[in-house]
C-alpha cells in the first residue's frame, strides 16, 4: 500500500512534468486509489499536501483542478505550511550569515537564544 507523501510526491511531478497541465483535473480520487493500490482517505491526505502547496484545488462536481505546475510553499505534512520556501531560505540565509559574523567576532548566542545576548 502506497503512502500519503509517495502519492503527494508522484502527482507533483506529474504535475510538473505537464502530465496534468493548469486549469486540468486530476482523475477522480476512487481511480487514483485503485492506481496506486490504497484507500481513497490515503489519496485525499495526497491531495491535501498538494493542495496547501498551491498546486491544485479541489472543486465541488469537477473534481481536483490543478493551479500551479510548481509548489508555492514549504509544507509538512504533519504541521502544515510551514511558511513559503522563499523566505524560509531567506531567514535561513540571514541566522546563518549572522552566526558566521558572531562566531569570528568572538560573540554567540543571538542565533541560539543564549550567550551574550540572553
Amino acid at each position: 500500500m502506497t503512502g500519503y507523501r509517495e502519492i503527494a510526491d508522484e502527482l507533483r511531478s506529474a504535475i510538473s512534468r505537464g502530465d496534468y497541465p493548469v486549469d486540468s483535473t486530476l482523475p477522480r480520487q476512487a481511480d487514483l486509489a485503485e492506481h496506486y493500490g490504497t484507500t481513497v482517505k490515503t489519496v485525499r491526505a495526497a491531495i491535501s499536501v498538494l493542495a496547501a502547496e498551491g498546486m491544485v484545488t479541489p472543486v465541488r462536481r469537477r473534481g481536483t483542478v490543478v493551479t500551479s505546475s510548481r509548489p508555492r510553499a514549504y509544507v509538512d505534512p504533519a504541521e502544515g505550511i510551514a511558511e513559503p520556501a522563499d523566505r524560509l531560505a531567506a531567514r535561513i540565509a540571514a541566522a546563518l550569515t549572522l552566526y558566521e559574523q558572531e562566531k569570528r567576532d568572538g560573540v554567540t548566542g543571538s542565533v541560539t537564544g543564549e550567550g551574550a545576548y540572553s
